[in-house]
Parts: structure tokens; sequence; C-alpha cells
């Protein structure tokens, strides 16, 4: 028995590693639908990164990087077409990005407004009722709150989106309100 017990290891990390896949892997993918009946937004969380896809007739027409689920890797790796949707890396991931992953798609909410320089709708993605993404038909890459910078996968939201438009949903709170 004692000589054998490499393979008693090997078959609990196999069936940990089966367990684990089976039941604790997230996989997310749904749609919302626009108050334009000709869009709708997906949400495709792979288990390893999440993307939001402005979807048109079935066709993807804009897109931007929500969050890592996997480990943020330290290079970029969106210098392939063959790693598409990939995580974003270190250099633009910011650390409130750890915080935030969502569980189940009640987690994710959206809301929508008529971006008045472009006339297009504009859908602000929330999860866990924090404004996460903002991404409207020709948006490639979309704006991302969870970004430090702007860079090919999501534009830095605080740097593309007037703070009137973010601030629609929630005004400010002043401090003595929250007392």
């Amino acid at each position: 028995m004692r000589e054998n017990w490499y393979k008693w290891v090997l078959a609990i990390i196999v069936i940990g590693s089966v367990w684990y896949h089976n039941f604790m892997d997230v996989d997310i993918l749904f749609d919302f639908n626009c108050p334009d009946e000709n869009f709708k937004i997906r949400i495709d969380d792979d288990g390893q990164t999440a993307y939001a896809y402005v979807m048109k007739n079935d066709e993807i027409c804009g897109d931007v990087w929500l969050y890592n689920r996997c480990e943020t890797p330290a290079e970029p790796q969106w210098t392939s077409p063959d790693n598409l949707p990939c995580p974003n890396s270190a250099e633009y991931v910011n650390e409130e990005s750890y915080s935030i992953l969502p569980v189940e798609e009640d987690d994710f909410d959206i809301d929508y407004d008529l971006d008045k320089d472009s006339n297009l709708v504009r859908a602000y993605i929330y999860i866990k009722g924090k404004l996460i993404a903002s991404i409207a038909e020709g948006d490639e890459p979309g704006y991302s709150n969870l970004v430090s910078k702007s860079g090919p996968i999501a534009k830095n939201l605080r740097d593309g989106i007037p703070q009137e438009s973010i601030n629609f949903r929630f005004p400010q709170v002043q401090d003595e309100d929250l007392e």
C-alpha cells in the first residue's frame, strides 16, 4: 500500500480537479435587450475573462473588456487574434477589478441613455450596483472603470464619458446624507 501512495494522491488531485471544474468554474453568457429593438448587450464570461458586446442583428458591433477571472497576465495577450477574447494585462488593470467578480446573472444590471454626441443608445453596465463599463455601437473598445489607463481592449471610462452621463443613475450624495 505504501508504494502506491502516489496513485492515491493522483486520484485525489483528479477528483478534486473534476469537482472544481464542474461546480466552481463560472461560465456566464446572457443578453440584455436594449430599448432599440435592433440591439442587445451580450455579457460573456468564459471563466477566464469577461467581455460585453453590442449586438446588432446578431453581429458584434462594439466590445469592451469587463474583468479577469483568471490570474492577470504580466504581458498583454491580445497581440494574436488566436488569443481573443483574452484577459487584460497587469499594465492596464486597476486594483478594484479584483473585488467585483460576479457569480451569476443577477449580479449584473444595465441602464441606457441617449448619447448626445453620437445620438446612439449607450449602455452602462453595473456589477453588484457599481458602474463597471459603458458601451455603444461602434465602441471598439468601449469604456471600463476597471482599467488604470486606456488600452486596446478597454478605454478608461473616466477619460471618455462625460461625468454627467456617468452620474445619471446615482446622483452625487453628500457625506452627511450617509450618516
